[in-house]
């Protein structure tokens, strides 16, 4: 889960059923003290401050992406074969819901 003030209800409803579902859960937000990293199982915090040319808002996007991207990597590299063939289905799945073909 990615929120920036970790206070948003969609996305606390969403980890209460992820939860409840017994999964796990792992939030990057701007703070740790936000419900949404006290219900999480692993909490990443990526403080933004105000630039003069990006608002804050943007300041914490980057930052997440950069951090969602180390992650897949980390994830994607310890079992590359299968999480490679796991990530092409996810695609099969997806792609007819775009209109596009594999």
């Amino acid at each position: 889960m990615i929120s920036q003030s970790g206070e948003t209800r969609e996305l606390l409803k969403a980890v209460e059923i992820a939860n409840a579902r017994q999964a796990r859960v792992i939030c990057i937000t701007n703070d740790n003290a936000s419900p949404l990293s006290q219900c999480a199982d692993l909490s990443i915090f990526s403080p933004a401050m105000s630039g003069p040319l990006l608002g804050q808002n943007a300041v914490a996007r980057i930052i997440q992406l950069n951090l969602l991207d180390t992650l897949f990597i980390a994830i994607l590299l310890q079992d590359y074969q299968g999480n490679k063939q796991r990530l092409e289905r996810g695609i099969q799945v997806v792609e007819p819901l775009h209109g596009k073909k594999s």
